[in-house]
């Protein structure tokens, strides 16, 4: 059966939104006869959309026209521009949140029972695998309940290395977010105590990432955010934009990505997209994830004990008022993310 068509005999009158929370165009189809996605319009009798899939040079080994992959069961269809997988996820509107973003090998690895079992009650979480389909997320739950966010977890891979085209190597911060065309060329390689590895020449010792679809978020990229602009770091950034929108005029915001806290320019530029009284803690050293005895799922972070490991740096706290800088000073301890919804600075481990 079509996915979204109507079963009941007289359907629910005066209630706009219907399959995966999109709006339906009862004026222009009829009753129930097409949802709005966004980048187009959803026929729920056909399952089908009603025009060509915006991305879909990315995807020329399929139609056009068809619903998440033909694969509804485990896919959704994000904002009509193609299959986007919200791999797991919990909703209580406990006003905490913790968005991880997942590459394709750590899907693989995912166990959603265990997840469930290490966050607890008191935090919701999405799992996906880019900030656009996080975005959709957020908006289909704490937007359509008018809920606002006093604790937000950002859980995702970041870089501090870039190659300059005159030969020199510049250290800058940028997140890593999964995305499905763009490859990063090189990534820093560390040792297992968390300390940057380099070459006999002194200059650090990087390793090609380019079966990690991952595009790098700076705080040029924010910076130099528009609109209008139609690449995937610009979307990226504006959903990021969209996200932080939903913080509370009070809120705590952690960035578990590593080796990030001492990243001033990024994190200014992250709280510049901020209002309200916001406090944004980055992570010094290396965050650790969980692991179980089925093996490492590097994807969803520790409860209830410190998140650092290797080289116990520390962290960056930064605070803002309305998205003006207030103050930075460096934390010499570590961070947990308690089952209570909080977090927390706790003692090293």
């Amino acid at each position: 059966m079509p996915c979204g068509r109507l079963f009941t005999k007289e359907g629910v009158r005066g209630y706009r939104f219907g399959f995966n929370g999109m709006e339906k165009i009862d004026e222009a189809y009829g009753d129930n006869n097409a949802y709005d996605f966004g980048a187009r319009l959803y026929d729920p009798r056909l399952g089908r959309f009603l025009s060509v899939d915006p991305k879909e040079k990315m995807y020329s080994f399929m139609a056009p026209y068809c619903y998440a992959s033909n694969d509804p069961i485990r896919c959704l269809d994000i904002a009509g521009e193609g299959p986007g997988k919200p791999i797991d996820g919990q909703y209580n509107g406990t006003g905490n949140v913790i968005i991880i973003l997942v590459d394709n090998d750590e899907i693989e690895n995912w166990n959603s029972a265990l997840a469930k079992a290490s966050m607890g009650e008191k935090w919701d979480y999405i799992v996906v695998t880019d900030l656009e389909a996080a975005k959709t997320a957020l908006d289909r739950t704490y937007g359509k309940d008018n809920i606002k966010i006093n604790n937000m977890v950002i859980r995702s891979h970041s870089t501090t290395l870039v190659d300059n085209s005159n030969g020199t190597t510049t250290f800058t911060g940028a997140l890593f977010i999964p995305t499905s065309d763009v490859d990063v060329a090189k990534s820093q390689i560390y040792d297992s105590n968390g300390n940057p590895k380099v070459n006999s020449n002194g200059k650090p010792k990087t390793e090609n990432s380019e079966t990690s679809l991952r595009t790098p978020i700076s705080a040029d990229d924010i910076k130099n955010y528009h609109p209008l602009n139609s690449s995937e770091t610009n979307k990226e950034v504006g959903a990021l934009i969209g996200i932080l929108s939903y913080l509370n005029t009070e809120a705590n915001l952690v960035f578990t990505a590593c080796s990030q806290g001492n990243s001033d320019y990024l994190w200014n530029a992250v709280g510049n997209l901020t209002t309200g009284n916001v406090t944004v803690y980055a992570n010094k050293s290396l965050t650790g994830t969980i692991t179980s005895a089925q093996g490492t799922y590097g994807s969803f972070l520790r409860m209830e004990t410190p998140l650092s490991i290797g080289e116990k740096r520390g962290w960056k706290k930064y605070t803002y008022s309305d998205g003006e800088s207030t103050g930075s000073e460096d934390i010499n301890s570590d961070m947990k993310i308690s089952r209570d919804g909080t977090v927390q600075t706790t003692s090293f481990k």
